[in-house]
């Protein structure tokens, strides 16, 4: 067997870090996406020794991203966020970078519309009256029972409204209008529970509501704050919702209690919103965008405006894989000419072999899974060839050099290593005679050299 291992590199360890688009089999792979591809197009081995990049905002290293939903990323009309939304929350989860749901809306709601990642985020729900990480509620907050049925019998005086109590995996309404029924069960998609009267509800109620279709009137909103005000929390959620929740919570006093119990830092988060609901959270965060259909109240409690979420989080994104990328190509580069000078070669070879390595995306996470594991990856093949089936010709080919001496053969590891990445961008070019070669000599298994094949 031949063990042809790189030299250590003090800082070099072995995990998975960096990555590296394989388009970038061009001398144009610099060039960051508009969107966030699946990761299908990403190779996960690049050089450890690259570091990781940290996702930053405004000067802001990022690890946890929190964001309410209707209004913000689901846009008025719709009732689930966009598919880009999806794949934006997918590359976070990717890349280390946690990801929190913060919303009026239920828990169970949220899980629904948040599908196969919803095990793998932080869940603010009921406006900061429930939080969840991971499928584990962490904490709740409860409206005191005789001040709930005190709200509920004013709430139930008010015109061409609806009410809804919510429970912790349920929103209990009254069976009084079947609209109303269908608009929560079929079209907002939440878990109900429909009764004759409130007085039904077993369970402590999370928060209260009442939904004006047509928005809330000014004179109700004016007597529900100063009536309740100070014993609940009153709060717009937008799309004609007022919620009257327990006092300590809200969702800012939500992500200081999720920070507290998780052990992310509230120093690197982002917020986005766009509701009265939504100014403790933007508040909280490190750094906050509303959104541009916001009221001026809320924009001014924000640190920024912007149009779309997944924007800035792409740009974020696209910004530090652009950083990842040279950081690692850098490595690589350090590598090959180090590599060079070992192996008794001029600088010259190493920058010409250089230029041409790093046009062949191919070639490169070879090179990187190497660099970090001292073996081939072998993903990478030209004409069926890999690198292994190369260095394996070349070790029979020049076998002379393997019967040389202990610390001869050690000065030519490189020179063969070299020699191989070599011959594999030579295959790129025209593949012909090295194959011929490959499958003259002996030394080399391939397609159709044994009669069983």
């Amino acid at each position: 067997d031949i063990d042809i291992r790189r030299k250590t590199h003090g800082d070099v360890s072995r995990r998975d870090i960096m990555c590296l688009v394989t388009s970038c089999a061009s001398a144009d792979r610099r060039k960051v996406k508009k969107h966030i591809e699946p990761s299908g197009e990403i190779i996960d081995y690049m050089p450890s020794r690259a570091g990781r990049m940290d996702m930053r905002i405004e000067n802001t290293e990022i690890t946890t991203v929190v964001s309410d939903f209707d209004g913000t990323l689901i846009k008025k009309g719709a009732h689930v966020p966009s598919q880009r939304f999806y794949a934006v929350v997918e590359e976070l989860l990717r890349r280390g970078i946690g990801f929190v749901a913060a919303s009026g809306r239920q828990y169970p709601n949220l899980k629904l519309i948040l599908g196969d990642v919803a095990d793998k985020i932080g869940f603010i729900a009921e406006n900061g009256a429930l939080v969840v990480w991971k499928g584990e509620v962490l904490h709740k907050c409860t409206v005191q029972r005789s001040l709930g049925e005190e709200l509920l019998e004013d709430l139930k005086r008010q015109p061409e409204a609806e009410l809804l109590v919510s429970g912790e995996k349920t929103s209990y309404i009254l069976d009084t209008n079947p609209e109303y029924i269908y608009l929560l069960e079929h079209q907002v998609k939440n878990v109900i529970t429909v009764l004759k009267d409130f007085s039904q509800i077993e369970e402590d109620m999370l928060k209260i509501s009442i939904y004006y279709p047509n928005g809330i009137p000014r004179e109700a909103e004016l007597f529900f704050r100063e009536k309740y005000g100070s014993r609940l929390l009153v709060l717009e959620s937008g799309n004609g919702w007022l919620d009257f929740m327990p006092p300590e919570s809200g969702k800012g006093n939500a992500l200081k209690v999720l920070s507290e119990k998780m052990g992310f830092d509230l120093s690197k988060t982002v917020a986005f919103g766009d509701s009265e609901n939504d100014i403790s959270m933007l508040q909280t965060a490190a750094v906050s965008f509303a959104m541009s259909t916001a009221s001026e109240q809320v924009k001014s409690s924000a640190h920024m405006v912007c149009d779309c979420v997944e924007e800035v989080l792409e740009n974020a994104l696209e910004k530090e894989q652009k950083e990842r990328i040279e950081t690692a190509l850098k490595v690589l580069r350090d590598y090959i000419y180090s590599l060079s000078r070992q192996a008794g070669e001029s600088e010259e070879y190493a920058k010409q072999l250089w230029q041409r390595m790093e046009k062949s995306g191919g070639v490169l996470q070879e090179l990187a899974y190497y660099h970090d594991y001292g073996k081939f990856l072998c993903r990478y093949q030209v004409e069926g060839y890999t690198l292994a089936d190369i260095l394996v010709w070349q070790v029979d080919h020049f076998k002379a050099y393997m019967d040389r001496p202990l610390e001869m053969n050690r000065y030519h590891q490189e020179r063969l290593l070299l020699s191989a990445f070599d011959i594999m961008l030579k295959m790129e070019e025209n593949p012909a005679p090295y194959v011929a070669k490959m499958q003259s000599e002996t030394g080399t298994d391939f397609v159709g050299k044994f009669k069983e094949y």
